[in-house]
């Protein structure tokens, strides 16, 4: 059993981590279905044990958190835990007219429930890996299979980058500010140093336990690994792992300074400091701006630190991130590629979970630290020894590098690290069950666990099937697929109810639709804003599904409290405010009296304004064109085009008075 437990587990991991790191969705699914099936097979063979541990509390709490960000809750309960979400909810329902009785705090249930999934599947992999070493597999197995993996990310990596094209596998990286840096499998690269930076320290962990029971060419073996895969690691350029790796280290010569019999010497000392003050000088360009990075953490991390006080209890929702951001975001950021993580796990786990949950997050990990420091401490067995200190190593770089990258967001890296705690747990926990303990009650426990596993593979099935029907992922490596019919649509709606994107997906095959009769179906339109209406049901603080609706509906009030909604959750996008603009033009041209129009005028004016100075352009493709355009249609007058113009924009005010003097022949009306 042993065998087929870590073997299972390790070619569950090597497919996560060769497939790009395990960030697309489909593949991502069918690696879920074999790791909860081989859980369940684990819990009917090595039942659990029933006295959990008292760090667990903290854990299960955190988990009970989330199962109620998704949860329908009355509306009374829901406005006192998150009045954000609970508002957003609110104007989704007085829009669309559906209910509002029951609410759900997550900004986006369908990825709360995703990101639940892919937590169950860690604990999954995690039960797989402490069956199997419990069972009589060595915990250096796994010290093994991450000295494997390592060194083959290392060597593919300098192959594809530094050959005649940089690619991972079949697909030539689109990323090219990652052109000339190490990512192996993975596509970011450092996602790639994430990874170094687990398995370099258990390697030399491991390296310093055969050193230390005299079985010196295994020593050598994985010092020389780790020794490889730390050379790889400036050459994948992420200098948030170079600095991580600097602090990690001089806590564990702290550590081993402290522990009896591990004491370095006075050399050794000397080098280390030296690597570390190299490092760290090395990663001091972080506060400065590259020209390989889209934007700036630090100005990220200061645009959406104010949602910790919108939702302080509950957060937007774990996975609800960029909904919950959109209203906060700069307009450099505001754009076609919004941010879809805060780069600095610590600060989304906030955010995405309020301060209860960080708070849930850190105490589990003190107790469980706390335990494990204080059995490492006082263990005198070499092998438990070294392979402690090099799960510290990790565990204190990746919490170092999580303050500047996502790597617990990516499935690969996350695995990795469930094996390093299972390695060094196994290394220094029991090795027998408690005697005391009932053989059938833990049976029954067994049972129970692998059949609540085994229901987790319906909706990972059913999301499966859902995104084959129809993809909603990003996926840059699959290559465009063929636009899905309405019935195949309808039928992933079916499977997957809470994702927005599907509902938004149907409404727009009906506005393309629309588009293309003629004369105009009012149906169609009214199809278009049902299912728009739907998916802000589950979405309500996307802006673009407001305006989309906002141009569905009939009924001006409602239309223009759409447009007054859809500013609202995305506040800087100058795409959509250049949308909005147009919207606001043609509202003042049909309205009936000076009152209306005049007040769609400001409105216009303000928006696009904005919209100019977030995102003015070049003088021939500039969208500032858009602008004077829509504004000049309807009402052609060289004052209301000026009034668009900011002020201090020298550039802007140019252009549009080189176009009113072109005089363009824009003199009708729509």
């Amino acid at each position: 059993m042993r065998h087929l437990l870590f073997t299972g587990a390790a070619l569950l991991l090597l497919a996560v981590q060769f497939l790009f790191g395990g960030v697309h969705v489909d593949r991502l699914r069918l690696i879920q279905i074999g790791l909860f099936s081989l859980a369940a097979l684990a819990m009917i063979l090595s039942p659990p044990r029933l006295r959990p541990a008292t760090f667990t509390l903290p854990w299960l709490l955190l988990l009970s958190l989330l199962l109620i960000q998704i949860v329908p809750l009355p509306a009374m309960l829901a406005e006192l835990l998150s009045p954000g979400a609970y508002q957003a909810a609110l104007e989704a329902c007085s829009v669309s007219g559906l209910d509002c009785g029951w609410t759900r705090l997550s900004l986006n249930p369908f990825g709360t429930k995703t990101a639940l999934l892919d937590i169950l599947s860690g604990l999954a992999f995690l039960s797989i890996l402490a069956r199997a070493f419990r069972s009589g597999t060595s915990p250096l197995a796994g010290v093994w299979l991450l000295l494997v993996m390592g060194l083959f990310q290392v060597a593919y990596g300098a192959v594809q980058t530094f050959g005649a094209e940089q690619k991972i596998w079949w697909w030539t990286q689109e990323f090219k500010q990652y052109k000339g840096y190490l990512t192996g499998t993975y596509i970011n690269k450092n996602h790639l140093a994430g990874f170094i930076g687990l398995a370099a320290p258990m390697c030399f962990g491991a390296a310093l336990a055969k050193f230390k029971t005299r079985d010196r060419p295994i020593a050598i073996v994985f010092a020389f690994g780790g020794l490889i895969m730390l050379a790889g690691l400036p050459l994948t350029g992420s200098r948030g792992g170079v600095v991580s790796l600097a602090l990690a280290t001089a806590v564990v010569c702290i550590l081993m300074q402290i522990k009896k019999n591990s004491r370095l010497s006075m050399p050794i000392q000397a080098a280390i400091l030296v690597l570390c003050a190299c490092a760290a000088w090395f990663g001091l360009k972080l506060s400065s701006r590259s020209a390989l990075e889209e934007f700036f953490r630090p100005e990220l991390w200061q645009a959406v630190l104010p949602m910790l006080k919108d939702f302080p209890l509950t957060g937007v929702g774990l996975g609800a991130f960029s909904q919950g951001a959109y209203p906060y975001l700069p307009p450099s950021m505001s754009g076609a590629t919004p941010p879809i993580h805060a780069h600095n796990d610590w600060l989304q786990l906030a955010l995405e979970t309020g301060l209860p949950g960080l708070a849930l997050f850190l105490a589990g990990a003190w107790l469980f630290m706390r335990r494990f420091l204080d059995h490492w401490s006082r263990s005198e067995d070499p092998t438990a020894t070294g392979l402690g200190l090099g799960m510290i190593w990790a565990l204190t770089y990746m919490a170092a590098h999580s303050l500047f990258d996502f790597n617990l967001r990516i499935p690969a890296n996350g695995f990795a690290l469930l094996l390093v705690l299972a390695i060094g747990s196994s290394a220094l926990g029991e090795k027998t069950a408690n005697p005391a303990e009932s053989r059938p009650a833990r049976i029954f426990a067994g049972v129970v666990a692998a059949c609540l596993l085994l229901a987790s593979i319906q909706p990972v099935v059913a999301e499966y099937r859902a995104h084959r029907l129809c993809p909603t992922g990003i996926d840059s490596t699959a290559g465009p697929s063929p636009e899905p019919t309405p019935p195949k649509i309808a039928k992933a709606v079916s499977l997957t109810p809470l994702d927005a994107r599907l509902q938004a997906r149907m409404a727009e095959h009906y506005m393309r639709a629309g588009d293309k009769s003629s004369p105009p179906n009012p149906a169609l339109k009214e199809l278009a804003a049902l299912w728009l209406a739907k998916a802000l049901k589950n979405e309500p603080a996307n802006g673009w599904y407001w305006y989309h609706l906002g141009t569905m509906l009939q009924d001006t009030a409602s239309a223009d409290q759409c447009m007054t909604l859809a500013r609202k959750y995305r506040p800087r996008d100058a795409r959509l405010l250049y949308a909005l603009g147009e919207y606001w033009v043609l509202r003042a041209f049909e309205a009936e009296n000076r009152a209306d129009r005049e007040n769609a005028r400001l409105k216009f004016t303000a928006i696009l304004r904005q919209a100019v100075k977030w995102d003015r352009g070049d003088w021939k493709t500039g969208n500032w064109r858009r602008a004077a355009i829509a504004i000049w249609k309807c009402f052609p007058n060289p004052a209301l085009v000026r009034q668009v113009v900011p002020p201090t924009d020298a550039k802007a005010r140019r252009y549009f008075e080189s176009w009113l003097k072109l005089r363009p022949a824009y003199g009708g009306h729509y």
